[in-house]
């Protein structure tokens, strides 16, 4: 906020908006955690405040997300849900690979190749989305 505070109310409310953002990135630290158990009122709890608080400040849990992290929130379905579990499925396949690359046919070779490109571009975005190491040390 650049706009000068002109009094202790506008002050409260700025701090109140902050600790619901503080308590609601805390609270979504974890993959999943905006569908699983990332509710108001553990926002609430974490914050010292209650849900009337963060409502009075956000209009849904999604615009606190935006607020939060600066994007869309998470969209929650099935294979949102599944995606931890099909990379380990798809890695394990990919380990496998050199026992079995010579015996498929082509088009399916060329699938393991592309399957073995997308692990890489996953790996490659967790490692840009993770902060630097100071900032791991420093939390």
């Amino acid at each position: 906020m650049t706009a000068k505070i002109t009094n202790k109310r506008s002050l409260a409310k700025m701090r109140t908006r902050q600790r619901v953002m503080d308590a609601a990135r805390t609270v979504w630290t974890a993959p999943g955690s905006f569908n699983s158990n990332g509710t108001i009122r553990d926002i609430a709890k974490k914050a010292g405040l209650s849900t009337g608080a963060i409502f009075a400040n956000f209009d849904s849990k999604e615009d606190l997300w935006l607020a939060v992290f600066e994007c869309p929130a998470p969209i929650d379905s099935a294979l949102t849900r599944a995606a931890h579990e099909m990379r380990r499925v798809l890695q394990n396949l990919i380990e496998q690979r050199p026992e079995v690359i010579g015996t498929l046919p082509a088009p399916i070779a060329q699938d393991w190749i592309d399957a073995e490109r997308i692990i890489e571009q996953l790996k490659d975005h967790e490692l840009a989305s993770q902060p630097p190491a100071q900032e791991q040390l420093a939390a």
